[in-house]
This record gives C-alpha cells, structure tokens and sequence, in this order.
C-alpha cells in the first residue's frame, strides 16, 4: 500500500473474520497516490470490484426505543435502539478493502485474452496483510431481533410459490461463489451462465415432459450437451445481428477472422464457456441443488435472505416515516462486521440490523426518524408492513390472469372487450373503455393505471380477439402448470422458448410465421414477467461497501402472518370476534370475498359507529388500511387508544 499511497494517516488497527476468527489489520486512509501509466496493451474495458470489510462499532450506552403491543412483528423485533451526535453517542463506522477482484483483458495483435485474478492490499516491509478505508462518527438506528422458532425454507412448504423462486435464485447464488470457477469466469460470466444453463434444463424438461432430476439425467450421459446450449443461447439470449467494437473480442481464441458472421464476441465466449469441460462439470454438479432436498448452505442462505428482507423493510419504513429525504442519505447493513475488543456483544440468540446516515458527523436524518417513530411507535410498524404489500408489477400479473379467466367464462365481459375493440371513434372508444372498466370493477378486477396500461400493451393490442384472449389463457395456464410440474420458477423467456419450439403453440399463434426466432419474439411479447423477478426489485437497496442477498417478501410475510388476527365476514359471529380482538387492544383484519364489497362496506360503517369498551374508556375503531387481492377484501382494524 505503501508504493501507491504517496500521502497517508493510520487509521488504526481495525478487525476482519480470518478462516473463522478474528484478526487485527493496519487500515491507512490515502490522502494522496501515485498513480502509473497502464500498459498499452491493457484494454480500457478491464475493471477491478473492491473487496469491502465493515465495522459497525457502537458506545455503551444506548437509548432505547419503545415496541408498540399487540402486533405481530414482536415475535421477531426484540429491541430498537438508536445512537446519534445529539445524544452524544454516535457510532463509529469504518469502511475498508484488503484488495479487489479484477478482470484484466490483455490485447496481444488482434486478438484479446482475459486474466481473472485477486489483488491483495499488503505492507511494504514484512508483506503482511494491510487495508485501504476510513472511519467516522455517525447517527446510527439498530434493530435486535431473533429468528422464528423452527425457521427454516423446507422443499414441502406450503408456499410453493416461494420454494420455486427460492430454489432457482439458490441455484444462481452457488455458481456466483464457486471457488472452482474462479480465474475462469468473471461475476457477469457466471450470472450468464446461470441464465443459459437454466433456461436450457428447464426448456428440456418442459419439451419431453420430464422431471429436472430426469431431464439432467439424460442430458449428462449424452453429448449432444453443447447442442442444446447453442440452441438456446441463440434464441434466448439473442445476440446476433449486432456489432461490437474489437477491442471487445474477449477470448485468444476468437478473433476477427475466425468469428462466425453476425455473432457478438460475447456470444462467442459464453459459448466457449459452455463448451469447457470444466465449467460444464461445475453447472452439472451444481444443478442437483434445484430438485434435491436442501443442504446446509440453504439453510445458511434462507436466513440471510430472511435479514436482508427484513432490513429492507425497516429501511423503506424509514423512508416512508420521512419521505423528505433521499435514498443515499442512509445505508443498510445486514452484518456489523467482526467486534472490536471493546464493542458490547450482542445478546444471546439475537441478531442486528444497522441503518446508518452517510453522512459524516450527522445530517439529522436519524434524529428525525427517531422523532416520528416516538410519536407513533404503531405506525412505524404499519408501515414496515405496507412495504410487504404486492407491487404494481404483481398487482398487474394477478389481475391479468384473472382477467384472462374471466374471458372464458363470462359473456359480459367478452361482449365488453369486443366493444372496445370495434370502436370506430376516439369518443366511442373512451365511452367503451370507460364502460369496461364498471365491467371490471364489478368482477373483482382491480383496475389502476398500471392494470389498464399493461391490459391494453397484451390483451387489447392492435390485432387482437376473443382468439387471441384464447391463446394468451392457455399461455399463462400452462406456464403456471409447469412450473409446479418441475418445482422451479421458468423465466418468461425460457417458456417462450419452449412454446415456439411446439406445434400445439404453434396453432394457438395463427398469425405468427412459422419461423423459430419470429415466433419466440412474438410469444415474449405477450408475456410478462412473474415472481421473485418483480418481488426482489420492490425491496432493494443500493449500499455501496456490501451486497445484500436478494430479497423476498414472501419470506418474510409467512412469518408474520401467522401471527396476525382475521375475522372473515362470512363468519356468524364475525362481529363478536372483531369486537373481542379490539378490546384486547389488538388489530384485526375483516376479510370479504369479492362479491361481498357492499356487506364489507355496510360492516365498516357500523363498527365504526359503534363504540368499543376498553377497561373505562369507549373507544371507535379507525381504518388503518385496506387490501385488495385475488381473494377478496381486507380491512385492518385498530383502536387508537390502546397504550402502545
């Protein structure tokens, strides 16, 4: 560090995890360095990610926060504490690299190699370990909590949804942490990797009708292996027919003379990976973890999942506690990092989530948040949970399917779409749009913007009909079937790819031309994309000195759930358990089905009219939200009064 660092100060010794323990490390915080000239025949699309350390490091004394009664988070959240300048106990943050993981493409005449190599920071005069990074005071929020007893993401759960989801994402995170493709393959190889070996076992098992564990099976002991990932690399993950610079020609192997005509360089070296006896070994072996029973890296994983989607959660409910700030102002950190010899351990059998502002010294934004959450402690709870609600992107795929059903078996709202698309005027067709939305709304489809946006780019298209609306329905059905058939979540792409490889699809399509890639592009452009793919992008956080694991509010929302209180309405005595569960100081959900919407509204009006008796006080319920989902109506009950 020494050679580059021209100007410096210590920073100090700070601590890491060293196979399993914990070690000191000089840190320095450069003020100056020496930078050199790269070599020419080094390209400029080489780059290099820090390897980055944290260290969350905390005083002894602590303000504590109070948890509000009666909700179903203190099964999990055992404590909230908060640490800030104007309490004078700030934490201090250190962030630091020991080295980097680089991607070096060397250019020797016209053909280009690449060199997945690691760099490590060490001392100039015994070359001991040495790190780069900084440290500052800063407010900090904390959030103590324990995992469920018997927590755990088996393959038998009842949310198969969520197994499906989890076990392609699992498959994705092992071959991103293979040491045995390391000097290989870079972090964008390996995610292409995962893409084009899935897409390919997947594409097969929904082809022949088998099982994954079947379909891997057979293709391992054949070898035609390389065929079947040609094929699906060239349809799926299209590339051709595009140009690409040379310097982006990435392999010695492939050059300008010897590239197949239209193909990208990308496409050349993806292939070439997928033709590596070695990478093919490491896919096959890790491929048995999407049908098998789950090892203790699972295991490890799903309560990292778990705390990432929790703190996500707690973060958005910052945010939205104080919607005045911006998205950098605070940093998400699922793990405090190793503990100093002077830091407070953490309790027995509890772990942390740290939310820290970015700024140095303190911009106020902790202090604010820490103002309104004592103000309401209940709402900050209330809102943590509304960020576990379905995005617009789930809202839109659940309301579509519906919608698709819903053509097969009413006639009225049949007859509604083909008014609108025989409209022959803009007025006639805002009239019969308006007219169809009523329709809607009165068959339990939820019609927002994004609904309606996403209903007229698929199902009222330029050229569509009550056959198409056929087409599409048995589409999505058969989609869905499969991915319960194999037990993992298909890509949109991938079924895509299977249903223009297939006659019974290709009938379905009459007005699509029979060629392979044609009709692959048109089946994409009627699905949409489902699953962990829209659930992760809601809950996702940028910080940049960790990676966070994807996170998943179905993981989360199993846990809470159960805890939670529901009182149907098509209950008898659906009043005298609502009213037993407010007087107890607790909040209840009253559940209608969709065509209850009118006796949902008239027990609303009256539980609200009606007073509660709570010790000596008289209390009325208020509205503290409402949901709408493929099962009906919920509306969330509580009594103000109650002492948090």
């Amino acid at each position: 560090v020494e050679d580059y660092c021209a100007e410096f100060e210590e920073a100090g010794n700070f601590q890491i995890y060293h196979d399993g323990e914990i070690r000191d490390i000089r840190c320095i915080r450069p003020w100056a360095i020496n930078p050199t000239q790269v070599p020419k025949d080094v390209k400029v699309t080489s780059n290099a990610y820090p390897i980055w350390h944290n260290q969350l490091i905390s005083p002894p004394e602590e303000n504590e926060l109070i948890l509000p009664q009666g909700t179903a988070w203190l099964q999990i959240i055992q404590q909230a504490c908060y640490f800030s300048h104007n309490t004078q106990n700030p934490i201090e943050v250190r962030r630091f690299t020991t080295g980097s993981n680089a991607n070096i493409r060397i250019e020797t005449g016209r053909t280009v190699r690449e060199l997945e190599t690691s760099i490590q920071f060490v001392q100039k005069n015994d070359r001991s370990p040495a790190a780069v990074g900084f440290a500052f005071s800063a407010d900090a929020l904390v959030f103590r909590f324990k995992l469920p007893d018997g927590f755990a993401i088996a393959g038998s759960d009842h949310n198969g949804a969520k197994v499906r989801a989890f076990r392609t994402t699992y498959f994705r995170y092992r071959i991103l942490h293979d040491f045995r493709l390391d000097g290989i393959t870079n972090v964008f190889q390996r995610d292409w990797l995962f893409q084009i070996y899935l897409s390919m076992l997947t594409a097969r098992a929904i082809r022949d009708g088998l099982s994954l564990a079947e379909t891997h099976q057979s293709l391992t002991t054949a070898d035609n292996l390389s065929a079947e990932i040609a094929s699906v690399l060239d349809t799926i993950f299209q590339t051709l027919h595009v140009e690409e610079p040379d310097e982006e020609q990435p392999d010695s192997e492939v050059t300008a003379q010897n590239m197949p005509e239209g193909r990208q360089p990308t496409h050349e070296r993806l292939l070439a990976l997928c033709q590596n006896p070695d990478v093919l070994d490491v896919l096959n072996d890790l491929a048995q973890v999407l049908w098998q029973e789950p090892d203790p890296e699972w295991h490890r994983w799903s309560v990292l999942r778990f705390k990432a989607t929790l703190g996500c959660v707690l973060l958005e409910a910052c945010y939205q506690l104080c919607p005045q700030f911006d998205s950098s102002d605070l940093l998400l950190d699922i793990d405090a990092g190793a503990r100093s010899p002077d830091a407070l351990s953490v309790p027995d059998n509890l772990d942390e989530i740290w939310i820290t502002e970015a700024t140095v010294g303190g911009g106020g934004v902790i202090e604010e948040i820490v103002r309104q959450y004592t103000a309401d402690p209940a709402n900050f709870f209330r809102l943590a949970e509304s960020a576990l609600e379905p995005s617009d992107f789930e809202v839109v795929d659940a309301e579509l399917t519906k919608l698709l059903e819903l053509t097969q078996t009413k006639v009225e709202v049949t007859n509604t779409l083909a008014q609108v698309r025989s409209a022959q005027s803009y007025a006639e067709l805002v009239q019969e749009s308006d007219r169809f939305r009523k329709v809607l709304t009165n068959h339990g489809i939820l019609a927002t913007h994004p609904v309606i946006a996403a209903m007229n780019a698929r199902i009222l298209r330029p050229g569509s009909s009550s056959q198409t609306d056929l087409n599409l329905h048995h589409l999505i059905s058969d989609w869905r079937s499969e991915e319960e058939r194999i037990g993992v979540e298909i890509d949109a792409r991938v079924f895509a790819y299977v249903a223009s490889g297939q006659a019974k699809y290709k009938s379905l399509l009459p007005h699509a031309t029979t060629d392979a890639h044609a009709l692959f592009n048109v089946i994409s452009s009627l699905l949409w994309v489902r699953g962990n793919a829209i659930r992760s992008r809601v809950l996702s956080f940028y910080n940049p000195f960790a990676v966070l694991p994807e996170a998943d509010r179905e993981i989360l929302l199993d846990v809470l759930q159960p805890g939670q209180h529901t009182v149907r309405l098509s209950e008898p005595d659906w009043r005298t358990k609502v009213t037993e569960i407010l007087s107890q100081g607790l909040a209840v959900s009253l559940v209608a089905d969709v065509n209850a919407l009118v006796e949902l509204k008239q027990a609303i009006l009256h539980l609200a009219s009606e007073p509660i008796d709570i010790g000596f006080l008289l209390a009325y319920p208020v509205v503290e939200g409402f949901r709408r989902d493929r099962q009906g109506y919920s509306i969330r009950l509580r009594v103000r009064e109650v002492v948090q």
